[in-house]
Parts: C-alpha cells; sequence; structure tokens
C-alpha cells in the first residue's frame, strides 16, 4: 500500500518508510539490490517502504552507512526533506492490470545530477564525523583529532622493526603492537604470552625492545625497515582510501610504500615497507608522522570485498540454524487466527495471521528467553538439551569457520589452530557446535547471536 505524503514547501515531512524509497529512487536501486547491498532479507525493504514494520536500531544503522545519514533520523517518526530529497518528488500513476483494473502506484524519479551525489573524497569535517560514529563502518583506532587534514589522515609509527620482521605472523605483531602500546591493559596472561614470544624469537629487533624506555631507532643509508601503524582500521565496502607518504618524510628521505590504497572491507594493521633513500643516517620516533589516507565514498559497494565472503558465509550459516530450529517445531491452527507452536520441549500459542508470523515469534520468544544469559531459570534443561541438538545439526566448513573466527573477533591463536586443526581435506566439514566450543564460545550465546541481529533470515 503506498505511503501518503504531504507535501509543505521546502520542510515537508515523509515517513521513514518514504524517505527510504526516495533514497532508492536516489540511487537507482530496487529493494533487491538494496538487501543485497546491506545484506539483509529483501522482506525487509518491502516491509519498511510498505509501512508493514518500523525501521529497527540495526536496520537504522545499516541504511546511516548505505545513505551517509545520522541513525536517529531513521529513527525518527518523521523525516524532514531537504531541498535534493524534495526534488525527488513522488507522482501517482495509473497502471493496467491483469483483467482492465487500474491502481496507484508510485513512480520515482532514478536520476540525480552528479554533484548531488555523495561519492568522492572526503574533506576533514566529514572524516571527523565519520569517524567519531562507531555505526559508520569505519574506524581508525585510536583516533585522533590532531591527525585530520584537510583531506587525509595521517597514521604513526606503532612499531619499527629493523631485523626478522619474518620471524612472526601478522597476528603476534599485531599482538606486540598491543604489547607495547596497551601493555597495561591487556591481561597477564596475554602479557606473558607476548613477552615470552619476544624472549625466545631469536634474530629479532624492534622499537622499543623489551624493558627498554627507547622511543627512537635510526637506520642507516639505503638501510629498510617494517613500520607498523599504531593505528588499526576498518573500512565497510562503501569507502576505500588512497595511501601516500607525507611530505616531510619525503624530504627527510624516508621512502614508504603500503601499496595504492586500503580496499573497501578490509580491516586490520597498515604495514609499511620503509628505505632510508638518504646519504645520511635517519632516525625514527615513535609516533612520528608514517602515512597519510585519503578516504573515499563509493556511489556503489563493489561486488568484491574483503568481508564479502564472511557476510555470505554467516548469512548462509544463520539461515542453515534458523531453519534448524524452526523444524524443532510443530504448528496447529486454533480458532480466530491463533496459532500453536510445540515440540517436545516447548509449547506455545501465538495470535497472528500466518503461520510465517508464528515461525516469527517462536525464534523471536526463544532468543529473548536464551538471551538473559546462559543460567536463566525460565529455560528449561530440555529445551536447552534441544537448541544444543539444532546447533549441532548445522554443519560448517572451513571457510565458513573462518568467517566465524572474523565474525567473534577470535585473536588467540591457540583457539583459531584448534578449531581450523580438523579440517583435514578440503571438503571436510565439522558441526556449528563442536566449532563454536573450539573458539572458545558458548554455542548458545553463539546462536544468539548469529540469529539475534538484521542479518538473520527472518523476514
Amino acid at each position: 500500500m503506498a505511503q501518503v505524503v504531504e507535501n509543505a514547501g521546502p520542510a515537508a515531512r515523509v515517513t521513514p518508510g518514504e524517505f527510504l524509497k526516495r533514497k532508492m529512487a536516489f540511487y537507482g536501486l530496487t529493494a533487491a539490490t538494496l538487501a543485497a547491498e546491506i545484506d539483509v532479507h529483501v522482506q525487509t525493504i518491502y516491509n519498511v517502504t510498505t509501512g508493514k514494520r518500523p525501521i529497527s536500531s540495526k536496520l537504522a544503522a545499516k541504511l546511516a552507512r548505505r545513505f551517509v545519514e545520522q541513525v536517529d533520523v531513521w529513527l525518527s517518526d518523521t523525516i524532514e526533506l531537504t531541498p535534493v530529497d524534495a526534488s525527488l518528488a513522488t507522482k501517482p500513476v495509473k497502471r493496467s492490470k491483469a483483467g482492465g483494473e487500474t491502481s496507484n502506484v508510485i513512480e520515482m524519479q532514478l536520476f540525480a545530477k552528479p554533484a548531488e551525489r555523495s561519492d568522492g573524497i572526503l574533506i576533514d569535517r566529514e572524516i571527523v564525523a565519520l569517524l567519531e560514529r562507531p555505526e559508520s563502518g569505519v574506524s581508525i583506532n585510536p583516533f585522533d583529532l590532531r591527525q585530520v587534514e584537510p583531506a587525509s589522515y595521517d597514521l604513526t609509527m606503532g612499531i619499527i622493526v629493523t631485523e626478522g620482521f619474518h620471524n612472526l605472523s601478522e597476528y603476534d605483531w599485531v599482538s606486540v603492537l598491543r604489547y607495547v602500546h596497551e601493555r597495561e591493559t591487556l591481561s597477564p596472561r596475554d602479557r606473558e604470552r607476548i613477552a615470552q614470544l619476544l624472549e625466545t624469537t631469536a634474530d629479532l629487533s624492534f622499537l622499543p625492545s623489551p624493558g627498554s624506555q627507547a622511543q627512537s631507532v635510526t637506520i642507516g643509508p639505503l638501510k629498510p625497515a617494517v613500520i607498523i601503524a599504531r593505528e588499526i582500521v576498518q573500512f565497510d565496502k562503501y569507502h576505500l582510501a588512497d595511501v601516500g607518504g607525507t611530505a616531510r618524510n619525503a624530504i627527510n628521505g624516508l621512502f614508504v610504500n603500503h601499496g595504492f590504497q586500503i580496499d573497501p572491507g578490509y580491516v586490520g594493521a597498515m604495514v609499511f615497507t620503509a628505505l632510508n633513500i638518504g646519504a645520511r643516517p635517519l632516525t625514527l620516533t615513535l609516533g612520528q608522522k608514517l602515512a597519510s589516507l585519503a578516504i573515499r565514498r563509493l556511489h556503489r559497494p563493489p561486488e568484491k570485498a574483503y568481508h564479502a565472503d564472511i557476510e555470505r558465509s554467516i548469512r548462509s550459516l544463520s539461515m542453515r540454524l534458523y531453519d534448524q530450529i524452526k523444524a524443532m517445531f510443530e504448528y496447529k491452527a486454533l480458532a480466530r487466527g491463533e496459532f500453536k507452536a510445540s515440540s517436545g520441549h516447548f509449547e506455545e500459542t501465538f495470535v497472528g495471521s500466518s503461520l510465517e508470523d508464528v515461525q516469527d515469534n517462536v525464534v523471536s520468544t526463544l532468543l529473548k528467553d536464551f538471551s538473559k544469559g546462559s543460567e536463566d531459570i525460565s529455560v528449561s534443561s530440555g529445551l536447552r538439551q534441544a537448541m544444543h541438538d539444532a546447533i549441532d545439526s548445522v554443519t560448517v566448513s572451513r571457510a565458513e569457520t573462518d568467517a566465524l573466527i572474523r565474525r567473534f573477533k577470535i585473536v588467540l591463536p591457540e583457539q583459531t589452530e584448534h578449531a581450523l586443526s580438523f579440517f583435514r581435506m578440503k571438503e571436510s566439514k565439522q558441526t556449528l557446535r563442536d566449532t563454536l566450543i573450539r573458539l572458545g564460545r558458548d554455542p548458545i550465546e553463539g546462536m544468539v547471536a548469529l540469529l539475534d541481529d538484521d542479518d538473520s533470515p527472518t523476514p
């Protein structure tokens, strides 16, 4: 059913669903293409644009990232149109249905002037607005306002490795980075593990050395080094960054190279190769500016991104888990639109217009109960065991296990190695329950994390 929009001059206000339709028209997006881009079910988009359901906080965060709007805008009851939004006027037109009937539908402008599109290099205030919003999907951690330039952000030197860089993995170097700069925030176990790692690794020299208060290192003429930026970066699939050196380093004779850009979807450390191309020794200091990032906003996300496969794998897992939970229940129709969902350990009556609504309510009720905590007394031991059985019936591949490692931000190498060591062949699979346990996650908590989200397959 089309939503009614009241035009009240330049300050016209519309519903969030109508506002979303205008944004989709601005970018030439269908419900299916938008759903694929932000990784939600297409029915979710239809429900919002037709006014059947409000926008949830998680969906609002995704729409804010996609359309560069504040999250609060999408959560408002009505939204005031900007002149650009208002120019995308809707008008009812007559179209024929089968049988000769006609109905009013909405036809929207699909194109806008190039200058009105939100792509291109971000300037200082846009960089600050982006990086100060956790829900934006782009982060530089730690973020320092003093490192914002007119149209770029400067990274700083976190570790300078002169020898033995390849003796450690990138994961280990990120651990060392935290050890150097955040030692007091690490657990005693992590501090001990990293200290032992550094003590037992031969041919290793970096700044600062264990137990040293040194803040600088000198590299000779034509001598190389590997420099790891202090900042850990995260880019969603709508942003990338051009990487370049700083003018000061170039003047001093320090050649720094990372590659041309940070691709959409990349998350992790920034590792640079450096070479003193000058004729004199060059002293590098902890915290010194290292490189400059020019952040770009993409008009459309690429088909490939660092996290595209991860998102697809997690979505596939959540859908299989969701279907397995639904399969546990039998549905019985009662009078006046009421339905009963029951299994051997669960029985409840819901009021709904369809079995699909009952399915949504069953899963929502279970997630609400289980999200209260693993020891919540309202969840019977029988139902808990039934959920374990459902999780145990879903199998995962090595690629999906890699996706779970990234999804749950597993950083301890012994956990990842333990989970991956069970895949002896390319076609090997293991149960989702076993995988979660090997990754140090409670299976029930993992189930809630996979399903209690707008990424879940519930429409």
